[in-house]
């Protein structure tokens, strides 16, 4: 199975967790994740790349279990409750092998208001604890 993200992801003012599975046998080496959402004549949009050596990004993973990139809004236009698209680009290793490959990746999915998940996103460790370690259901949980 390829990485792909989560159904549902949570965001908070200008920051979205992009968030997902991945292949037992495969880790991450570099990832760059989009989020966006059209919103009239405008889209909401939120980006990051592992590569952001300006400023390193908030990027986590259990190999061969689950990643998390925070995005960044980039948009003038905030995000708001409901569908939006999600593309990823990662350059991913086989923990068998250590081959690498590139692969990329596009899925809709439903976007949430929830600061609790997004600050625990922001904690080291993210992806060991609730309410991170498993994914939100689908469709996604109430804004709290």
């Amino acid at each position: 199975m390829p990485a792909r993200f989560d159904d549902s992801l949570p965001y908070f003012g200008n920051e979205v967790i992009a968030i997902g599975p991945l292949h037992p046998t495969e880790k991450i080496k570099e990832l760059c994740a989009w989020v966006y959402q059209q919103q009239g004549a405008d889209d909401a949009a939120a980006t990051e790349m592992t590569t952001n050596k300006a400023q390193p990004p908030n990027f986590q993973q259990l190999d061969g279990v689950r990643w998390l990139l925070s995005l960044e809004k980039i948009s003038q236009t905030a995000f708001i409750p409901g569908r939006a698209f999600a593309v990823g680009v990662a350059l991913m290793i086989d923990l068998n092998t250590g081959k690498e490959r590139v692969t990329w990746w596009g899925q809709p999915v439903d976007l949430f208001e929830n600061q609790a998940a997004v600050d625990a996103g922001n904690v080291p460790g993210a992806l060991e604890r609730p309410p991170l370690q498993n994914p939100f259901p689908f469709p996604p949980p109430p804004a709290v």
